[in-house]
């Protein structure tokens, strides 16, 4: 996917404005300030993450090759996690109780990007008893401020960054459906820890992703804490039911999840890797174009692959021994039988199946046909790949499906 007209003159302003020196800072105590000018808050809670912040800032400034709209694009994040980090601490000074009740028995969808998660999540929200998390409250999870005509501020804002985003990526929704206030991923609670793989991926940052390998399996508790008491927050304010989340960054971060949140149920998507890593490859490349210098995309394919296939393969490992908390679902049974994959989710998981729930699903179903909001193309060698690299890289995570009886090969 093509650069945006709008992109390309927001860089060459970036150029020239960093001639004469100004350029967006990225240097942490830089967004700390402006985290707390914005807000007018300075309570961070528990500042652990003040480390994996500054390896990952450390990273951008030496790996990331960072275009000028790159730069202004990654500080204007980092500010607002930060500033995210300080509402919800104020959330939970004003009410302590909210803390007192855990989330409410998470359902989770996770997988590989690509491979139906978005579909599966939208379906499974649709069940009465259900509670989605909403695009423009993984955005920001605690209030912005206070709410005037009735209509919560974050919604407005949320519409509005969905409107820009199709304005720098035209095309978007073709690879994942944008809406403000539907149900969407919560990767965003993740990423504020700034404890998060695919940062590297996203960004090409080596020397962060190695950095995380080096921490031992323990390295995601603090990440899932964290990512739990937002839904904590969030729930103390919004309707009741069952949490319905889905990201595929838990995919290979299952043992911590389950060890914070003991009540989730996890399904987890799978779809033949030469299909997966070529559309994920188009996800990730479009992303790094976003941001890249260089938005050349024709060697980021290695490295995507082998991130997600160490991502999946620790996935199916721990699917193997949580049978009763974990199950697989194949893409190919998904696509082809949507409500039988749907029954077969609630009763594995002894959840009950209302009739309300298959009559909006069906509508659902009629309403979004694949391909409503155009033609997503891919393939390997646009990316550096071709099929039998990608099967040996996936070696791994086959053999981890084959233990449970499944395989992605169509």
């Amino acid at each position: 996917m093509a650069r945006s007209r709008a992109l390309g003159l927001a860089n060459a302003v970036g150029r020239g404005l960093a001639r004469i020196g100004i350029r967006a800072s990225l240097e942490g105590e830089s967004l700390f300030r402006a985290a707390r000018r914005y807000t007018r808050l300075s309570d961070f809670g528990d500042e652990e993450f003040r480390e994996p912040l500054r390896r990952l800032l450390d990273a951008h400034e030496n790996e990331g090759r960072l275009s000028p709209t790159g730069r202004v694009l990654r500080r204007l994040s980092f500010v607002d996690m930060l500033s995210s980090r300080l509402r919800v601490q104020r959330q939970i000074a004003r009410d302590p109780r909210l803390l007192h009740e855990p989330p409410r028995s998470p359902l989770v969808v996770t997988g590989l990007p690509r491979t139906g998660t978005t579909l599966l999540q939208r379906l499974l929200s649709l069940d009465p008893d259900a509670r989605p998390l909403r695009a423009w409250e993984a955005m920001w999870p605690a209030p912005l401020g206070r709410t005037r005509s009735g209509e919560d501020s974050r919604i407005r804002h949320a519409r509005r960054l969905v409107w820009l985003t199709r304005r720098f990526l035209p095309g978007i929704d073709a690879i994942h459906p944008l809406d403000p206030e539907g149900p969407e991923e919560c990767t965003r609670l993740l990423e504020s820890s700034f404890r998060w793989d695919f940062f590297a991926i996203e960004s090409r940052l080596p020397g962060y992703a190695a950095w995380m390998r080096e921490q031992g399996p323990d390295f995601m508790v603090p990440a899932y804490r964290w990512y739990a008491t937002q839904l904590q927050v969030l729930q103390g304010r919004g309707p009741a039911g069952r949490w319905v989340l889905k990201s595929p960054a838990h995919v290979g971060n299952l043992r911590s999840l389950l060890e914070v949140l003991p009540a989730a149920r996890v399904v987890v998507t799978i779809r033949d890797p030469r299909e997966t890593v070529a559309s994920a490859c188009s996800l990730f490349g479009l992303l790094y174009g976003t941001t890249a210098d260089d938005p050349r995309t024709s060697r980021i394919g290695p490295g995507v692959a082998a991130s997600l296939a160490a991502a999946l393969t620790r996935g199916l490992e721990t699917a193997a021994l949580e049978p009763e908390r974990i199950r697989v679902v194949r893409y190919e049974d998904l696509i082809g039988d949507p409500l039988g994959t749907l029954a077969g989710i609630h009763a594995g998981f002894g959840i009950p199946f209302p009739p309300e729930l298959e009559e909006a699903a069906r509508a659902w179903l009629a309403a979004n046909p694949q391909g409503r909001h155009g033609v997503h193309a891919y393939d390997l060698e646009s990316y550096g790949l071709d099929e039998e690299s990608v099967l040996r890289l996936f070696a791994g995570a086959e053999l981890a499906m084959s233990r449970i009886g499944l395989s992605s090969r169509k």
